[in-house]
């Protein structure tokens, strides 16, 4: 199997029931297990309608949603209710119940293929990973937001559509008339005069992201953590009223292809430091979304600390020297800062900061609204605490990404907002098949000469207008994110949240929340909007749903 499902197998003869769901976790599947009985559904609502399915809240749940934190994708909001977790099956039987992982990517895999064969295989696995959504006797459309992503699911799926006879294809489109930093219609009108479509547009600044919470928080029976998720709601509904039945999109592409950001790394374990600057710079130049610094940051330091930790102090001079010559950046301060710092042990660095009367500099904590106490009853800190590595390689990289639990939580809020108005999502960067190929390639083929993603833009050559396959970075739609809230929402915002109300009181510092807030009025930064969105959300659900 490569697509999406979830199912459940009885077997008569053993007795033994069988409920598995895909490798990616496209779509959802939930249970209630007892050591009486097994009750499972696509919906939450479908167990909670179970008179004896009790409806405890998670609190631990909460704390992760209130931190912006996906933690283990098994968790739902409610105590008694599971989420089978993706690639895994639950075989349950009278002698209890046993889950298995089915299917994993292999990171020791690796590809050794030159540039046009690594372009040849990706597009050949990229056809076809298209070809297999578009089957249906519906009509399909493709949801096309102008990025390199959606717009390469958009040509590839006229192409094929075009060798079957079955044009114009429909394409639905976010675009912001009013806002138009966010706006990208000349990206998605260049793709549309590649060929056959027939375009569907809607302006998304006109929408609140607010405006069917209830109805969307009531089908999802859990709060939205991603603010975002309004436009693809908006989109489904508009695919849904040109009667398209089956919608494909570029979701997640990015993870699935790679932007390559970690051959940084492997070009500085490998000593290579002139290279690392110029691919630094590079990137700099045409994504506009890393700057030089962030890039050092990121792959340079953590690199010459670990060395200083084992006492590679030849490899460091060298990393030093290369970063200064390079990229000027003081050899002092790499001295000081990554390299003695690093190579004292943790408790006589702190002695001897002591001895001269200072004190160590926190770590600037993670913004949160969570009450103090009730993070420390469930071990917020402890639980989302993230080791201090250096990234070895951009395969591994790529590899953590593409096993985190935000890849699954992105699929079903698709599906979500699918299955609200009769349509199916399908997503072809989610083939598994096109996944382990993307993995096995080389970080050089990801990331070259600044372009991210660089194997897919080479693939896409003759399909993809040039304005679309080399444009860098991203349209950031977070202005007209924020635009859209405070002029729709200003209201129930202020009313909500002024004076939050007491469902929030045992998750939320409510003086916190508040002081949050008024900050937010006067600045609408978008830290404090994600925090925002958070409490709002969780509140509005809090009074619906208990």
């Amino acid at each position: 199997l490569v697509g999406a499902y979830a199912f459940a197998v009885w077997d008569a003869p053993r007795r033994a029931l069988l409920l598995a769901r895909d490798h990616v976790g496209l779509r959802p599947l939930y249970y209630h297990l007892t050591p009486q009985r097994l009750l499972f559904a696509s919906e939450i609502k479908g167990l909670l309608a179970a008179p004896d399915v009790p409806r405890r809240l998670n609190a631990l749940q909460v704390g992760y949603f209130l931190s912006v934190y996906v933690g283990d994708n098994r968790l739902t909001f409610y105590e008694d209710i599971v989420r089978l977790a993706p690639a895994h099956t639950l075989q349950v039987t009278a002698a209890g119940e046993e889950a298995r992982r089915y299917w994993a990517l292999d990171p020791t895999q690796a590809l050794r293929l030159s540039d046009a064969e690594a372009a040849e295989a990706f597009r050949a696995q990229f056809m076809e990973a298209v070809q297999a959504r578009l089957r249906s006797a519906f009509p399909a459309a493709v949801l096309l937001s102008g990025g390199l992503d959606s717009s390469s699911v958009a040509v590839a799926a006229q192409a094929l559509q075009a060798q079957a006879g079955q044009l114009p294809l429909a394409t639905v489109s976010a675009t912001y008339p009013r806002v138009t930093a966010a706006d990208e219609s000349a990206y998605i009108d260049a793709v549309l005069a590649t060929g056959q479509f027939t375009s569907h547009r809607v302006a998304m600044d006109a929408v609140s992201p607010l405006g069917d919470a209830e109805r969307v928080q009531w089908l999802g029976d859990e709060p939205v953590m991603s603010p975002t998720f309004y436009i693809a709601w908006n989109l489904m509904r508009a695919a849904a009223q040109q009667g398209a039945r089956v919608v494909l999109d570029g979701v997640d592409g990015d993870t699935t292809v790679s932007h390559g950001n970690a051959y940084l790394a492997e070009l500085a374990r490998a000593g290579r430091w002139a290279d690392f600057a110029r691919e630094a710079q590079a990137l700099a130049g045409h994504e506009g979304l890393a700057p030089v610094a962030q890039s050092i940051h990121q792959y340079g330091l953590p690199y010459l600390r670990e060395l200083a930790r084992d006492w590679r102090w030849g490899a460091f001079r060298r990393g030093v020297d290369g970063l200064a010559t390079h990229l000027a950046v003081p050899r002092g301060y790499l001295w000081r800062n990554y390299g003695l710092r690093s190579a004292v042990p943790p408790g006589l660095l702190q002695a001897w900061r002591r001895a001269r009367g200072k004190t160590a500099v926190a770590r600037p904590a993670r913004p949160t609204l969570v009450r103090a106490d009730f993070a420390r009853q469930h071990g917020l800190a402890e639980r989302m605490a993230e080791p201090e590595t250096a990234v070895a390689s951009a395969r591994a990289d790529h590899f953590v990404t593409l096993s985190s639990n935000l890849l699954p939580s992105a699929f079903e809020l698709a599906d979500r907002a699918a299955t609200a108005f009769g349509v199916e999502s399908r997503h072809p960067f989610a083939d598994r098949r096109l996944m382990a190929l993307c993995l096995a390639l080389p970080g050089e083929q990801k990331l070259r000469d600044g372009w991210v993603r660089y194997v897919l833009r080479q693939a896409m050559a003759g399909l993809l207008p040039d304005v679309v396959r080399w444009r860098g970075g991203k349209t950031r739609n977070s202005p007209a994110f924020t635009d859209s809230l405070i002029r729709f929402e200003q209201a129930r915002l202020d009313a909500m949240l002024q004076t939050p109300p007491e469902e929030l009181r045992p998750f939320v510092d409510m003086a916190a929340l508040a002081e949050m807030y008024r900050r937010y009025r006067r600045h609408a930064d978008p830290q404090d909007e994600m925090l925002v969105w958070q409490a709002a959300t969780l509140a509005m659900w809090l009074q619906s749903a208990w």
